[in-house]
């Protein structure tokens, strides 16, 4: 069919959207129809595609309208079925720029492909352009050298570590920041795990962290406030890029930082820069060898292409990079990546939990709740409480008598209990004098 000169459409299948705005579940369509092939174009037959701000940020139309219907995704990996250019059937192929990723069949100009190695695990090649590949561009054009000192916000999206492992493998001195909420410290740690300089944003122990040699190079992922203290970690003239497409927050500057420390900012599109490179050969190769000398990680979640909704939701929740992965697809992971993240995160898991457990009498039993510490929940519960409140509690039958109880425990009782206290909290005195003093 594809060898056909005279094929002009492809039986395609994949998530499309009508509208923009909303909410993806109520936009996102997985639909059949056919896409149009041109003379130059190729036809890529994709194997795996990220789920990226820049995809949902598309969905949401903040990238000005679009002629619809439109297919989701903006970049991804696959097997090229129909050759053009200096691309051949077979050869396997990342979608750079261009749109139409989450879909069976990706249709594109020649141009808007970059040729992989063959041996490349398709989840790391779907996330070349907007990861490896962006990161590759923004350091070269930065003009650092080894030893020099750079600083970015983000290190916990795929283009900060992306960034933060290029500049060790270079030999440049980077420190990245994140941000802290809550359940964010594993992932910190991992990325400490992974021989990575990472610090909590902000960063209060910037004299610690830096010394004497201030970053003379920033690079703002995140916007906000983080953009702000970026640029107050800066020397004097120092040099910030801000990356388009990585946030939909604005860039916070202060007025202040620019006029007496002499900063230059510059915005740039990694897609732009990577659709402007008049050759790719030397990019793809150095970054190959990275991989494979297991220099150069990700994060990755697998989903297949029908439960896109699902890896949406995943991706809106959180950082981990999640990729969709046609049915069939080789999981390379363990076979062809030679790639020990899982490892480190296995490893780093287990411990992480022994730590926590080593905290927390309860979850060092394997228990989340006090109720939960014997074989029968309702004994154990009984078994933790005093004589008075085991009697109690022992004598509740139906459940209007057990919420009546709860509601005539006294504010220390439903503390120890780990009870929530509801509206106005009334103590007696000796009640404070024993609350007070954690007795």
């Amino acid at each position: 069919f594809f060898g056909c000169r005279m094929a002009r459409n492809v039986l395609n299948k994949g998530w499309r959207y009508h509208l923009q705005g909303g909410t993806f579940r109520s936009v996102l369509k997985f639909e059949d129809f056919q896409t149009k092939v041109g003379a130059s174009d190729a036809v890529l037959r994709m194997e795996a595609a990220p789920v990226t701000q820049l995809d949902l940020d598309h969905v949401r139309g903040l990238y000005g309208p679009i002629t619809a219907p439109c297919v989701a995704g903006v970049t991804g990996a696959g097997i090229v079925t129909k050759a053009a250019g200096a691309l051949k059937e077979g050869d396997h192929a990342v979608l750079a720029t261009g749109s139409g990723s989450w879909a069976t069949y990706a249709v594109a100009d020649a141009s808007k492909l970059i040729k992989v190695p063959s041996k490349m695990p398709m989840e790391y090649a779907s996330s070349m352009a907007i990861g490896p590949m962006a990161a590759y561009q923004i350091l070269k054009s930065s003009g650092l050298k080894a030893g020099d000192v750079m600083v970015l916000n983000g290190a916990d999206t795929l283009l900060g570590m992306c960034t933060l492992q290029l500049a060790k493998a270079w030999g440049i001195n980077a420190v990245g920041t994140m941000t802290c909420g809550i359940g964010q410290e594993l992932q910190l740690e991992k990325l400490k795990q992974m021989g990575l300089n990472v610090q909590a944003d902000p960063l209060l122990n910037a004299q610690e962290v830096f010394g004497t040699s201030l970053p003379t190079f920033g690079l703002s992922l995140v916007g906000g406030a983080s953009s702000a203290y970026l640029a107050r970690l800066l020397a004097e003239d120092g040099k910030m890029i801000i990356c388009a497409n990585a946030s939909d927050e604005p860039q916070i500057i202060p007025s202040s930082e620019l006029a007496t420390k002499g900063i230059s900012i510059n915005i740039v599109s990694p897609q732009k820069m990577l659709s402007s490179a008049t050759s790719t050969d030397e990019m793809v190769a150095e970054i190959y060898d990275l991989m494979i000398s297991n220099k150069l990680k990700a994060s990755i979640i697998r989903h297949e292409f029908g439960n896109a909704l699902m890896a949406v939701d995943e991706a809106c929740a959180g950082s981990q990079k999640v990729v969709l992965m046609h049915q069939g697809t080789e999981k390379t992971w363990s076979n062809k990546s030679h790639d020990t993240y899982m490892q480190i995160e296995e490893s780093l898991n287990a411990s992480w939990s022994a730590a926590t457990a080593a905290q927390d009498p309860y979850l060092k039993a394997g228990r989340e709740q006090p109720w939960e510490l014997g074989a029968d929940p309702e004994e154990a519960f009984l078994a933790a409480l005093s004589p008075e409140m085991k009697a109690k509690f022992a004598a509740v039958k139906t459940e209007a008598e057990l919420a009546n109880l709860l509601d005539s425990l006294s504010f220390v009782e439903k503390s120890k209990l780990g009870l929530p206290v509801l509206g106005a909290v009334q103590m007696t005195a000796e009640e404070l004098k024993v609350f007070v003093s954690g007795a």
